[in-house]
C-alpha cells in the first residue's frame, strides 16, 4: 500500500522510528505530524503515535535517572550546612547512574532499530503498555 507521498506505508512508518533514533524530536514531530494530518492508513497512524510514545518513554527514563545526581547534590549541600568539613558524596553511585543512562540509551537504540526494521514490512514489536496507550490515544 502506498502513502500520499508515493512511498510504501511501511517505509514511512520506519522513517518515523528512525527519525526518533537519528534525528531527535524535531524530525520525529514533523514526520508524526505529517502522518497524523495527511495519512489515512490506520496502521501508519498507530505506528507514528507508537514511535512518539517510545521516544517519550525513554526520555522520561533518562530524565528520571538524571535527576538522581541532583538529589544527591541537595543532600550534600544539606550535609555541609550541619558539618562544613564533610559532605555527602558517593562516587560509586554516580558511576552506577552513568551506567544506567548508558543502558537506557542502548536499549532505546535497539528498540527503535527493531521497530524500524519491522515497520518496513508493516510489522511491529509488541511493547505492552506503549501499544495499549498508542491504541487508546489514536482510536479512543
Amino acid at each position: 500500500m502506498k502513502s500520499n507521498l508515493g512511498i510504501s506505508v511501511g517505509l514511512l512508518g520506519a522513517v518515523a522510528y528512525f527519525a526518533g533514533l537519528f534525528g531527535g524530536y524535531v524530525p520525529l514531530l514533523v514526520v508524526v505530524g505529517y502522518i497524523l494530518l495527511r495519512e489515512q492508513n490506520d496502521w501508519l497512524r498507530w505506528t507514528a503515535v507508537k514511535a512518539l510514545l517510545v521516544c517519550l518513554t525513554f526520555s522520561a527514563l533518562s530524565v528520571g535517572i538524571g535527576l538522581l545526581p541532583d538529589l544527591l547534590g541537595c543532600i550534600d549541600t544539606l550535609a555541609r550546612v550541619f558539618n562544613p568539613m564533610e559532605g555527602f558524596s558517593i562516587n560509586a553511585l554516580d558511576r552506577l547512574l552513568s551506567l544506567a543512562l548508558l543502558v537506557v540509551d542502548l536499549v532505546r537504540t535497539v528498540v527503535l532499530l527493531l521497530l524500524g526494521g519491522k515497520a518496513l514490512h508493516q510489522g511491529t514489536v509488541r511493547l505492552g503498555k506503549i501499544d495499549q496507550n498508542a491504541s487508546q490515544e489514536l482510536f479512543g
